[in-house]
């Protein structure tokens, strides 16, 4: 019968027209079940066809027609898992709650806006006076002052080193002056760092300034406040724990 002309262009549609009709993805009527989900198969696919439904959950999946069902008949399919949103970050264990975003990471030169002011006054001496201050800057007192800032926690030059790391590269940093005013940007940067983790009330102007101007008192203004706030006493081999805090002042 494929022998005519005509006919013979049938015979060749005849197995793609077919495997279409198998593959046609028709509209289905889907009732949810436990565990799974009952779909009526279009009127005129018969057993075998293959049909894109949308499952209750939302999920779009591929199913064929069991053998034996009839046109229009009810059968059912495995509930398959729930689509993954991307871009929404969901926390392991507590389905459909979000992940909170990090908090961004400030700038060291970010001024630091609080409640509270320094422990200590800019110019409050201890029982040596002056000398007290000198002394940190004259006789290896900067490495008490970088311990300091080291115990403290904070990273104001932002290498993530532990703390024995944070306080050689500050204090490298101070005393080996590679480019102009470096020793003054990192005792800023510091300053600003120390009053940003205890919620000091301090601006970048004021902070570069006394770190220029009147660097000793500086220094010892903030060492004395990682004392007091991490109740720190000095030794001869550097700081501790165990300082009763200090009373807050002006």
């Amino acid at each position: 019968p494929c022998s005519a002309p005509g006919a013979l262009q049938a015979c060749a549609r005849a197995p793609f027209a077919a495997l279409g009709a198998r593959r046609a993805r028709a509209m289905a009527s889907v009732t949810p079940v436990a565990g799974t989900f009952q779909v009526q198969a279009p009127p005129g696919a018969p057993a075998g066809s293959l049909m894109q439904v949308t499952a209750p959950n939302g999920a779009c999946v591929q199913v064929t027609i069991p053998p034996g069902t009839p046109p229009g008949g009810v059968f059912e399919v495995t509930m398959p898992p729930a689509p993954v949103v991307v871009g929404q970050p969901v926390v392991v264990g507590q389905p459909g709650v979000a992940a909170a975003p990090a908090p961004p990471r400030p700038s060291p030169l970010d001024a630091s806006v609080g409640p509270n002011a320094w422990a200590h006054g800019l110019f409050d001496c201890d029982g040596l006076g002056c000398f007290d201050c000198l002394t940190l800057g004259l006789f290896g007192g900067s490495c008490r002052y970088c311990d300091a800032v080291a115990w403290s926690g904070v990273d104001p030059l932002q290498f993530n080193a532990d703390r024995g790391g944070r306080c050689c590269i500050f204090c490298l940093a101070i005393s080996i002056e590679v480019v102009p005013c470096q020793a003054i940007a990192a005792h800023t940067m510091a300053r600003l760092a120390v009053a940003r983790k205890y919620g000091i009330n301090q601006t970048l102007l004021h902070a570069c300034c006394i770190s220029c101007w009147c660097p000793c008192c500086a220094f010892r203004q903030v060492e004395r406040e990682v004392l007091a706030q991490e109740k720190l006493r000095w030794g001869c081999c550097g700081f501790s724990a165990g300082a009763a805090p200090v009373a807050s002042g002006a």
